[in-house]
C-alpha cells in the first residue's frame, strides 16, 4: 500500500463514500513484525535448523492453521481468544515442522505476543488519515478482518494510530455464517 499525492480525487471516486481495508497484509505488516521477533529468538541460538527455516512459508502455515482453528471454534460455538488460538496454531505448526523442542515455552509465547504488537506498513496510518480528511471528499474508513477478533483489531488500531470509523471483525463474519 503506497499513498500517492494527487491534486484531485479521480472522477471514478465521485460517488465513493466508504473505503474498506482488509487489514492483514494490506495495512498490517505482520510478516515483518513476526520475522523481527523470530530473528531475536533464533540468532543467539546458532541453530542450523531454525536459521535455515523458510520463514515466509512458516508464517503462512501458521496463519493458515490459525484460521482453520478459528473456523472450527466458531463452528463449535466455542469462543476462544485470538491469543489462545495463536498459541494452539503455533504449537501445531512447530510440531509439524519437528522444531517444537528447539524453542522454549517463553519463546513460543514471545512469538505469540508479537501478534499483539503487529506493526503497519510505513505509510498506512498517514494514508488512512489523509483519506479521512481529504479536502474535497471525506471518506469513512472501515477495517476488515475475517480472522482477527474485535479486541485484536482495536489493539492494532491503538498501537499504530489507525483511526478507523468502523470495524468488521471475525465475530461478525462468524455470526453471519451461523
Amino acid at each position: 500500500v503506497t499513498w500517492s499525492e494527487t491534486s484531485h480525487v479521480p472522477t471514478s471516486f465521485k460517488n465513493v463514500r466508504v473505503i474498506a481495508f482488509d487489514v492483514l497484509g494490506t495495512v498490517a505488516n505482520y510478516r515483518k513484525t513476526l520475522y523481527q521477533v523470530w530473528k531475536q529468538i533464533v540468532t543467539p541460538k546458532h541453530d542450523v535448523v531454525l536459521s535455515g527455516l523458510d520463514f515466509d512459508v512458516f508464517v503462512q502455515d501458521w496463519y493458515g492453521a490459525y484460521t482453520e482453528i478459528k473456523k472450527e471454534n466458531f463452528a463449535k460455538k466455542r469462543p476462544v481468544s485470538d491469543d489462545i488460538t495463536l498459541h494452539e496454531s503455533l504449537v501445531h505448526i512447530l510440531k509439524r515442522y519437528y522444531i517444537k523442542e528447539n524453542l522454549s515455552e517463553s519463546e513460543i509465547e514471545q512469538l505469540c505476543d508479537a501478534w499483539r504488537n503487529i506493526g503497519v506498513y510505513d505509510d498506512a496510518s498517514i494514508g488512512i488519515r489523509r483519506l479521512k480528511n481529504h479536502t474535497s471528499q471525506k471518506y469513512a474508513t472501515i477495517a476488515i478482518s475475517d480472522t482477527l477478533s474485535t479486541r485484536s483489531m482495536v489493539e492494532l488500531a491503538q498501537n499504530n494510530c489507525l483511526c478507523w470509523h468502523g470495524l468488521f471483525t471475525a465475530e461478525m463474519f462468524a455470526s453471519a455464517n451461523s
